[in-house]
């Protein structure tokens, strides 16, 4: 499997505050404008930023995949443009998708974090059987 290199939501924040101010109120995201993505990879050519488009990608990812992202895709909540001027408001089938992607992503955080806390175990019970078979062969 290909394992994409998560962004986290702080780096997300700060790379959108920082060239894109009005996209970040009080360190929380402002619900972006369907199809932003394009419009930012066009500033940022036109403003020769140094942000790769994968970079872009993945801080996008991080932002609108956020628990405080979704928590505010409510029904007539105002999506917003580079500028941060309110563009379109969240319809009522965005608000039900983002509901359900705010439940699919605590589903994810709650099996990652059982199958690290297995993974730790596990570990800890492998260097102790190893200690184990050291001590005998002393």
């Amino acid at each position: 499997p290909v394992y994409r290199k998560v962004m986290p939501l702080a780096d997300a924040l700060a790379l959108l505050e920082q060239c894109w101010p009005a996209l970040v109120t009080d360190g929380q995201p402002q619900l972006l404008a369907v199809n932003i993505r394009e419009a930012m990879a066009n500033d940022i050519r036109r403003r020769g930023l140094e942000v790769s488009v994968k970079t872009l990608k993945r801080c996008l990812a991080a932002v609108t995949r956020s628990d405080a992202y979704l928590g505010a895709m409510t029904v007539g909540a105002w999506r917003k443009n580079l500028a941060g001027e309110p563009v379109a408001a969240v319809s009522p089938e965005e608000a039900a998708y983002a509901v359900e992607r705010r439940a699919q992503e605590h589903a994810k955080r709650q099996r990652r974090a059982v199958r690290s806390v297995a993974t730790r175990a596990r570990n800890e019970l492998i260097t102790t059987e190893k200690r184990k078979t050291q001590d005998e062969h002393e």
